[in-house]
């Protein structure tokens, strides 16, 4: 596939807009991009490697909504678009004080894997839906801030679940 890409794209990884016209040209385009998506999300050699990275964004830019409708998505969060968290505890924490106290109507599970797909963390999945339902004592304290701060704007939302 490294090589069908390359040929495309005029050398390596070198022109993307030449890449889509090419594949335009293609009597089975819509198979081939579906096999260029399996190729550069399932390919390690792409990290670290600027041009393969361009690609890649421009690729998933051009072709991810087409991709991602046969799915029933209207759009996807590709591992190279996750964004990346710097502290992670206290984003978390202040996730979980913002559902505790109605800023998001959702529960602890939707919002875990929301965070998952959006953004990067050290934390699997289901550690995410833990540390959303375990109070911590800076989430504590970071709760009690935020209902201090808005909760007059959100008491009355949460009554109503």
């Amino acid at each position: 596939m490294e090589e069908q890409i390359t040929h495309l794209c005029g050398g390596y990884y070198r022109s993307f807009a030449r890449f889509k016209r090419q594949v335009e040209k293609m009597e089975d385009s819509r198979r081939f991009i579906e096999e260029c998506a399996h190729f550069l999300t399932n390919n390690p050699d792409t990290v670290g490697d600027e041009l393969k990275e361009r690609f890649t964004r421009l690729f998933f830019k051009a072709y991810g909504k087409m991709l991602a409708g046969d799915c029933g998505c209207s759009n996807l969060v590709y591992d190279f678009q996750r964004i990346r968290v710097v502290e992670q505890d206290f984003f978390l924490d202040m996730m979980r004080a913002a559902v505790e106290i109605g800023m998001l109507d959702c529960s602890h599970d939707e919002l875990a894997a929301v965070l998952y797909a959006g953004y990067r963390t050290r934390f699997a999945l289901k550690t995410i839906k833990n540390r959303l339902i375990t109070e911590t004592s800076g989430g504590k304290i970071l709760q009690e801030a935020l209902e201090r701060t808005f909760g007059r704007y959100y008491s009355a939302s949460k009554s109503h679940k």
